[in-house]
């Protein structure tokens, strides 16, 4: 991480510094002749989404079951690629460079930057206002990147065994000199949600100037449902999921957007609670066929089918992208899922009529109009049955299925065993398996020969 973090020091301040001084270019390549030194410099620094904001951790993505791939298609992808929709043992294959790793310390360090940056100038009655919301957007950034690091990188929060877990390096400041070890699980969500809890009254209720890649306080309660749903504690989900909710509970009516044209999810729109996209890769967003039990599971009037999907190559449907114009997969928050969250909390806690109430409010959004027959439950787990059902259908390709894996495995009554088939080999991945952690990039064991390795 040193030398990675070293390398970037002075490449993203100069980036950074581009933002707010016209003479950067003349600038001599020395961190500390780059460093932003107002509070416009670093709200700058972070409204940056080029750097922050896309590319976030996509090897769940790539190993999940919402797509797969021909032969044909597969020898045409990278060996990271291959290893990943394989699940290799070495799937990283010695690679020099893992953007899930890189792309996430990369962020830190322009986030660390601006709290220490903010720390140096100080409150005062004239920037209090702007200076809160460096200090909330960076600790909301730095919850965020710390939180996608541990759902690839260390193992499903179990209480029983989250003190002695291993987690991530929880690198806390700029400073390219500061060894830092990995910690516990434990202390790794424990650091995420007080980086999240800190950020929420520093920021305004909505995005600043209506631009959904900066961060909230509805993004920041939706984080800390999706954290606190990760964990098990479904009281404090649905707590935030309603707090976001009663800031942001927009939804758009899919029976008014044209599945005729090449991409017809809107951008902007008002189902965005911030702004977030997985790294693109060929195979999956180009080369990929969607899972036929995904596929088929849509009903004939549902609109996600033929707006999410397109046909493909005559044999099969590929997923057509979210927003962007192109087939990305948008991995930030959005309306949709904080309502499927609060439904699932209330379904687990055994408010059965809410639940499906939650459900039904969704679901008649995404039909064509007044063909939606409201869903029914008879007690509680048909209710969760139904809604995670419901989940997976309308949160394909937006980064949450693997996580959904990792925590739905630890119920049996949900626990799935992955199967591919590839060149006449068949592949498995049971629940719970090792493999549901990706091994720590081999460069960063070499610079950091002490950092413990995943068992994969």
């Amino acid at each position: 991480m040193k030398k990675r973090y070293s390398y970037i020091l002075v490449l993203i301040t100069l980036i950074a510094a581009a933002g707010c001084k016209k003479d950067f270019l003349d600038a001599k390549p020395q961190a500390t002749q780059v460093v932003p030194s107002t509070v416009a410099d670093l709200q700058a620094l972070l409204d940056n989404p080029v750097a922050i904001n896309i590319d976030q951790p996509t090897e769940g993505e790539l190993s999940s079951d919402d797509y797969y791939l021909t032969p044909d298609n597969y020898n045409q992808i990278t060996p990271l690629e291959q290893f990943s929709y394989t699940w290799a043992t070495d799937v990283f294959n010695g690679s020099p460079s893992v953007g899930d790793w890189d792309i996430p310390y990369q962020n830190l360090l322009l986030i660390n930057l601006a709290l220490e940056g903010a720390v140096k100038i100080g409150s005062t009655p004239a920037n209090a206002t702007a200076l809160n919301n460096v200090i909330g957007s960076a600790h909301f950034y730095r919850g965020w990147e710390f939180y996608l690091l541990a759902q690839t990188f260390s193992k499903q929060y179990d209480s029983a065994t989250a003190a002695t877990d291993l987690g991530i390096p929880l690198k806390m400041s700029a400073d390219v000199n500061d060894k830092v070890g990995r910690s516990s699980v434990q202390q790794t969500y424990d650091q995420i949600l007080s980086d999240i809890k800190t950020s929420l009254p520093l920021l305004p209720s909505t995005p600043a100037n209506n631009k959904a890649f900066r961060p909230s306080q509805a993004a920041a309660y939706g984080l800390l449902a999706r954290i606190y749903l990760s964990l098990g504690d479904y009281t404090n989900c649905l707590a935030n999921a309603d707090s976001c909710l009663a800031i942001n509970s927009s939804l758009l009516s899919y029976s008014q957007l044209d599945s005729s044209q090449t991409y017809p999810m809107p951008y902007p729109n008002s189902e965005i609670i911030f702004d977030y996209t997985l790294i693109t890769y060929y195979g999956l967003n180009y080369l990929s066929y969607t899972d036929s039990t995904l596929y088929n599971g849509y009903a004939a009037n549902d609109l996600r089918k033929p707006l999410y999907f397109n046909p493909y190559d005559g044999t099969g449907y590929s997923f057509r992208g979210w927003y962007y114009n192109q087939p990305t997969c948008q991995g930030g928050l959005c309306t949709d899922e904080m309502i499927l969250t609060k439904a699932e909390c209330e379904a687990r806690l055994g408010e059965t009529n809410m639940a499906m109430n939650d459900l039904n409010n969704l679901l008649q959004t995404r039909w064509a109009a007044n063909t939606y027959v409201p869903y029914t439950a008879s007690n509680s787990l048909d209710a969760l049955t139904i809604i995670l059902n419901e989940r997976r259908k309308e949160l394909a390709f937006r980064g949450t299925r693997w996580i959904d894996l990792r925590r739905l495995n630890r119920d049996t009554r949900f626990a799935l065993t992955l199967t591919r088939n590839m060149n006449n080999q068949v592949y498995t991945l049971p629940p719970n398996d090792p493999r549901y952690v990706f091994p720590i990039p081999q460069d960063e064991i070499l610079y950091n020969p002490t950092m413990p390795q995943n068992t994969r």
